[in-house]
């Protein structure tokens, strides 16, 4: 059961909402604002509903059409942990 957590502004008769549900729930689609939030409580995942194509993304995805998919030959800075110490 998707449950509605949080619900404000109000733009054109469309709500930016927060959902809770289980992923094999139907996420809603009706009069929402893009960046309203869909949080899968079974598997932790975060999506962002986007007006525009009226779906929602997946949160820490790239979704831009110029992503190719590939990846590059840099190497990482540090394998290294980094300790911070206060003063």
């Amino acid at each position: 059961m998707v449950r509605l957590t949080h619900s404000t502004a109000t733009i054109n008769d469309k709500l930016y909402c927060e959902f809770a549900g289980l992923s094999t729930d139907e996420k809603p689609t009706a009069n929402l604002l893009t960046g309203s939030i869909f949080i899968e409580v079974d598997t932790s995942k975060a999506y962002f509903f986007d007006e525009e194509s009226e779906s929602w993304l997946e949160a820490g995805i790239d979704h831009s059409e110029e992503s190719s998919g590939t990846t590059t030959d840099e190497e990482p800075l540090s394998d290294t942990p980094i300790s911070v110490n206060p003063e």
